[in-house]
C-alpha cells in the first residue's frame, strides 16, 4: 500500500459523488491511519481539509470523519507539547 502511494488514489475518491463509495474511503483510511507514515502522507496529499469539508456533507456521516481527524490529531508530533495544560477531567 505504501509504495502505491495509497493515500494519494484515496484522497480523490474523497470528492467522489457516491456517499457509499465515499464512506468505504473513509473506513479504508481510518484503517490505514494507524500506520504512521500513512498518516503522514495523508497530510502531505492534502486529505486533513478534504476531511473538514465532508463534515458539512449531512449525508456523510460525521461518527467516520471524527474518528480519522481523532486519530491524526492523538498522534501528531508535539501533541502537547505547547499550549495551556490539558484539562482535568477527573
Amino acid at each position: 500500500m505504501k509504495e502505491a502511494d495509497i493515500m494519494k488514489a484515496l484522497v480523490g475518491l474523497l470528492v467522489s459523488e457516491h456517499d457509499e463509495l465515499v464512506e468505504i474511503t473513509l473506513s479504508l483510511v481510518l484503517n490505514l491511519s494507524f500506520d504512521a507514515e500513512l498518516r503522514t502522507r495523508m497530510v502531505e496529499v492534502g486529505m486533513l481539509p478534504q476531511l473538514v469539508k465532508l463534515l458539512d456533507n449531512k449525508r456523510i456521516p460525521d461518527e467516520l470523519v471524527l474518528k480519522l481527524l481523532c486519530v491524526h490529531a492523538c498522534t501528531a508530533p508535539n501533541v502537547g507539547a505547547a499550549g495551556p495544560p490539558m484539562p482535568s477531567f477527573s
